[in-house]
């Protein structure tokens, strides 16, 4: 009997962890020509909505069971087929999102929601060595074809994109030893990693909060680390 109950009850639980979650802005003051698309993982499906700006204020509304990977891209009527993007790479969170942008995407900040917040961060720790990234890469492309063949050449380039990754590497270290409750700590030791089992990572990986550890990131990475 116990086990038929269980049985009858199990997908009422699964149910029951799922969260809802409400993602709202403004983006300047764009009209209804404007619209808004959004992709989210949530309990392993990919969501798909979209909605048009009204006087540039959105929302979405939906539920994940997880911290959840998204990517949200703006069209307007301008910028329709322009490359690159208008486009974030965000995170949908339970709770309320609040995302705040004077006339793009791409120049917009989460003001609520915690995660997007740490990952906001995050990022500002990076920028300054993904400038330097790009000016490497610009310091390459703008060179001469056959400047770019010689050895001495290459060898001047890969020695300054290695200091960059070695900063950036130092930036993911420290990020996750300051945040052990926060799940971009995840992140970041993820791209420390780069795939790959790594002692330095495991340490901070076993100093996180058992809630990230236990959350669907913190699992999968836990599992690279075996």
């Amino acid at each position: 009997m116990k086990l038929l109950l269980f049985v009858l009850l199990f997908p009422l639980t699964v149910a029951a962890q799922q969260t809802p979650f409400v993602l709202r802005g403004q983006i300047g003051h764009l009209g209804s020509d404007c619209q808004l698309l959004l992709s989210y993982l949530s309990n392993g499906k990919e969501i798909s909505d979209s909605t048009h700006l009204q006087d540039g204020k959105f929302e979405f509304k939906g539920t994940i069971n997880d911290v959840s990977d998204a990517l949200m891209i703006l069209r307007t009527p301008q910028n329709i087929s322009a490359l690159p993007l208008d486009a974030i790479l965000f995170y949908i969170e339970k709770d309320t999102m609040e995302l705040i942008g004077k006339d793009s995407l791409v120049t917009a900040t989460f003001t609520a929601g915690a995660v997007n917040q740490a990952y906001q961060e995050l990022k500002a720790r990076l920028k300054p060595i993904r400038d330097k990234q790009k000016n490497i890469y610009r310091e390459y492309t703008s060179a001469p074809l056959e400047a770019r063949h010689l050895p001495v050449f290459q060898s001047s380039i890969a020695d300054e994109y290695t200091i960059t990754r070695n900063d950036e590497k130092q930036v993911y270290l420290s990020y996750a030893a300051a945040h052990p409750n926060s799940i971009i700590s995840v992140v970041a030791l993820q791209w420390y990693a780069n795939g790959v089992p790594d002692t330095k990572a495991d340490s901070l990986y076993q100093l996180l909060s058992p809630a990230v550890k236990s959350s669907s990131k913190g699992k999968a990475f836990g599992m690279l680390l075996k």
